[in-house]
């Protein structure tokens, strides 16, 4: 009886051995299978992170390009060039606050294969002018076909503030000193900027007699007399 009982104990042991062991591969199995997804889950995972990395880029891509169109856009080759500065408000408080003291346009040019110019402006005044008028100033940019160009550069630069209701525009203009380094063939980006500090009253811009400002914006013209030098 005993080696009966024994023997049918050490039946159930094997059976329950061999389902153990069968339990431990489907385990491993699992297991193994388990390690796969993650790892074709980090596998994706590396792929959309790639992929919004390679999002990210092109969009950075096509904002430039939509600025260099913008640009391309508002830029002048006949040496007149609008300047449209919209959010009025803002910006002079940038100025006011230190914050951003003055603004450069989009570069123009006085011809095709002309100098390359820009304008720069302080909406809080600068130097003599500071606090109490809009300065306004022209820049000299380095340009593409300065070896071409006659040098230093001599021609009349006008400057308009446009009354909206065109009544009574800000005139002012200025012949370079061909002795100063502002007008010089440019070694850097950028000569140093000359012009007009006293351009006009802040007091005249924002007075309700006058439409300068509409809708917080204002427009400057900038005229270069290429037949004058």
């Amino acid at each position: 009886m005993l080696e009966a009982r024994t023997q049918v104990f050490e039946n159930i042991i094997s059976v329950l051995n061999r389902e153990v062991d069968s339990a431990n591969t489907k385990l491993a199995a699992a297991l193994e299978q388990k390690n796969e997804e993650q790892q074709k889950v980090k596998i994706c995972e590396q792929k959309i992170t790639d992929l919004r990395c390679t999002l990210a880029t092109k969009e950075m891509a096509i904002n430039e390009l939509h600025m260099r169109l913008s640009t391309l856009e508002q830029t002048s080759y006949d040496g007149v060039f609008l300047w449209k500065i919209s959010n009025f408000t803002q910006k002079s408080h940038d100025a006011v606050t230190g914050r951003a003291i003055s603004l450069y346009s989009p570069a123009f040019y006085t011809a095709r294969y002309g100098h390359k110019v820009c304008l720069r402006i302080y909406l809080n005044g600068d130097g003599a002018g500071k606090g109490t008028h809009i300065s306004l100033f022209f820049a000299i940019m380095k340009g593409e076909y300065d070896a071409l160009l006659p040098w230093p550069f001599k021609h009349k630069v006008t400057f308009m503030l446009l009354d909206q209701s065109n009544r009574e525009h800000v005139f002012d203009a200025f012949r370079p000193d061909v002795c100063s380094a502002s007008f010089q063939r440019p070694v850097s980006d950028m000569n140093i900027a000359s012009g007009c500090p006293l351009f006009c009253l802040l007091s005249k811009l924002q007075s309700s007699k006058n439409n300068y400002l509409k809708e917080d914006t204002l427009f400057i013209r900038c005229i270069i007399d290429t037949s004058s030098s």
